[in-house]
């Protein structure tokens, strides 16, 4: 089952279908099982937020990413990944994914 798309390409695919739905199909087509499965490109699309100081995406996408089954641990992990490569912006930004009860 493919990740929600950001609301923002729904809108844009309601408002102009020409323009938006092709992202829309992208966006389905990408975020479904292939070679990688659904739950580990959501923690790639984390680390990435994190990396680029997208607070709001790594909690989304933390959330989605969990609703695909990954674990704490694995968002830790994820989260860490990000720290090493981005240095402490991404363990900033990343940590915004943890759950409390982490």
């Amino acid at each position: 089952m493919p990740a929600d798309a950001p609301e923002f390409i729904d809108e844009v695919a309601e408002l102009d279908p020409a323009f938006g739905e092709p992202f829309d199909a992208v966006y389905e087509e990408v975020f479904s099982d292939g070679a990688l499965s659904v739950k580990t490109k959501l923690l790639i699309m984390m680390a990435l937020d994190a990396g680029r100081s997208q607070s709001d995406g790594v909690e989304i996408v933390a959330q989605q990413a969990r609703d695909a089954g990954a674990s704490e641990e694995e968002i830790l992990e994820t989260i860490e990944v990000a720290a090493l490569v981005c240095g402490v912006q991404g363990l900033a930004t990343g940590s915004s994914a943890l759950s409390e009860d982490s």
